[in-house]
């Protein structure tokens, strides 16, 4: 089986061409697809220069996508329905107006995205089939959503090799994956490092696409924490899901499609609460479920794994029942399981 590989590229503005327009030419030397996330607000009186370079790297097999708006940490977290459809609808008007491009393709500035999310792009652009790494865990669009990300950056411009190996190694397994890289952070090493990333990946018979061109597939493959979770949860019918972000949301959905609805998000005391429900299920503090269900509860983490031992030390004391058992690799092999099921559920 050969890899789709989507190497998504953020934050294309006219401040940084000049490393857009060297990934322009990496892709040409290698001769792959690529796909560059286009900030909005980057065609409000652009250069006729800019214009052009990215109208080049539309015809040079680069996939230009809809990378909202402004390019903040709230454009697509806290801000309201209609400042996302405004984000959305802008960014699509501007890039037909300007280049003559028809985004099919949405990702969010810092990967922020939530139901208001979906439901702005559903409102605002029914044109864009592909979410890169946006859930739609209320099944109201009939958009795919690219999920599996294999990483290569440590942090947000720093390029870490060993990490990709590490990663790559875990999911190889997968008929797709999507690199994200922000170029505009890199220097003259990282730009090797991604040269080496991609001859790695071609001695590996992968396969270069586009997002709006990655193949469907049906899901096939099982994984042993999923079927642990679900026989936990199938002796445990009333369940809450401690974390309410990406991770949280995919989990949600995986589970209702298995028929398993949990009471409600929990979040940590200390943290905001954003959105009153997500999906029909609701958020609430931890110590509030305790408060209101006692400590006979059954809570499945639906986060980062890193973050499980704090949360586990905070919620020791609670005599609640939390799962995993332990933390380790397999919760991270479990959350790649998740969003490869998830990808596959519907085709464009």
């Amino acid at each position: 089986m050969s890899i789709n590989i989507v190497m998504k590229y953020d934050d294309l503005n006219e401040a940084n061409l000049s490393k857009f327009r060297k990934l322009e030419k990496i892709h040409l030397k290698y001769n792959i697809a690529g796909a560059f996330g286009l900030i909005g607000n980057s065609l409000i009186n652009p250069s006729s220069n800019y214009l052009n370079s990215v109208k080049s790297m539309h015809n040079n097999n680069i996939e230009i996508w809809n990378h909202g708006y402004l390019h903040n940490i709230n454009e697509f977290s806290k801000n309201s329905f209609t400042e996302q459809v405004f984000s959305i609808s802008k960014t699509q008007y501007l890039m037909k107006e300007k280049l003559g491009i028809v985004a099919t393709t949405f990702g969010s500035p810092h990967n922020n995205s939530t139901e208001v999310t979906i439901r702005a792009l559903k409102e605002a652009a029914p044109e864009i089939k592909n979410y890169l790494f946006a859930v739609d865990s209320g099944n109201i669009t009939n958009s795919r959503q690219l999920l599996l990300r294999c990483n290569y950056e440590g942090k947000p411009g720093k390029i870490e090799i060993e990490e990709f190996y590490k990663n790559y190694d875990r999911m190889k397994m997968y008929p797709y994956l999507v690199l994200q890289g922000h170029p505009s952070y890199w220097n003259n090493s990282d730009f090797n490092k991604l040269e080496e990333i991609i001859e790695f990946l071609l001695n590996q018979g992968c396969i270069f696409t586009k997002a709006n061109e990655v193949q469907s597939y049906e899901p096939e493959m099982h994984n042993a924490t999923f079927t642990d979770l679900l026989d936990y949860l199938n002796s445990n019918k009333e369940f809450f899901l401690y974390g309410s972000g990406e991770i949280g949301r995919e989990i949600l959905k995986i589970l209702t499609n298995n028929s398993l609805v949990p009471k409600a998000f929990l979040v940590s005391d200390n943290q905001d609460i954003y959105e009153d429900d997500i999906c029909g299920i609701r958020v609430m503090k931890f110590s509030d479920s305790i408060a209101e269900y006692g400590n006979n509860i059954n809570v499945v983490l639906s986060l980062l794994d890193k973050t499980h031992q704090v949360i586990r030390e905070n919620i020791k004391d609670s005599g609640v029942d939390v799962w995993p058992k332990n933390t380790d690799i397999e919760y991270t092999r479990f959350v790649d399981f998740v969003r490869y099921a998830l990808t596959g559920e519907k085709n464009v």
